[in-house]
């Protein structure tokens, strides 16, 4: 029998929807419900990792680390995202780690179950395929940018993304976001440094384009109309 509220959680879940009825339950009678505290490793850098991650809720910082020991950030993960697959399909980096941002609560899925739900659902198997596509074209377009744009213009251009994802939209136009990454988290994410995203941020903040304090990062509306 399966927890009715964890069922509860995750079956608006758009990924979920390409499921046939029988293989929601095998699905849902194998999931195992976990909590994780904030900023606590939910997988570690050489952990072997033989589950696939349903984030229910809460923010998630997905990484690797690099050759010189170095955490690098790939993205951040939302309630409703699938955690670990990589590791289940195209094969992912064992230095691969989830670190939580705020408290989360997460559903395992066996990697075995993961792999036959990709086997035996064509609909699930291409929307999982569409999602690590769209995640490597982010990726891909910030790597791009280094060649085009400047350091301002390269912050500027993920924080807009970032409260566009995150974010809400004010009565004024603006966008509000919850600052709940670091300068370092974002100068991983723009392939920067602290004291270069520091610079630009408050060089922003000058300009009128974003207003910030250790809260909130609030993104004018002229900024991401123009």
């Amino acid at each position: 029998m399966f927890d009715k509220a964890v069922v509860a959680a995750i079956e608006k879940f758009e990924f979920v929807q390409q499921l046939e009825p029988n293989d929601r339950y095998n699905l849902y009678a194998c999931l195992k419900p976990e909590q994780h505290d904030a900023h606590s490793m939910i997988v570690s850098p050489h952990e072997e990792n033989r589950s696939v991650f349903i984030l229910k809720k809460g923010l998630v910082k997905v990484g690797v680390l690099s050759d010189s020991g170095e955490i690098v950030l790939k993205y951040i993960a939302k309630g409703g995202d699938i955690l670990g697959e990589l590791a289940m399909t195209v094969g992912e980096d064992p230095k691969s780690f989830l670190i939580a941002v705020e408290p989360c609560h997460l559903c395992v899925i066996p990697a075995d179950v993961f792999k036959r739900l990709m086997q035996a659902n064509t609909s699930f198997f291409n929307y999982v395929m569409s999602m690590i596509s769209k995640r490597m074209n982010k990726i891909n377009s910030r790597l791009e940018s280094l060649l085009a744009d400047d350091t301002y213009k390269r912050v500027l251009s993920y924080l807009i993304e970032l409260a566009e994802e995150f974010g809400t939209q004010q009565e004024n136009g603006d966008l509000l976001v919850k600052n709940f990454l670091t300068n370092t988290d974002i100068a991983q994410l723009t392939y920067t440094t602290r004291q270069s995203v520091n610079t630009a941020m408050n060089q922003m903040k000058r300009d009128q384009v974003i207003d910030f304090d250790e809260q909130t990062i609030t993104i004018r509306q002229s900024t991401f109309i123009a």
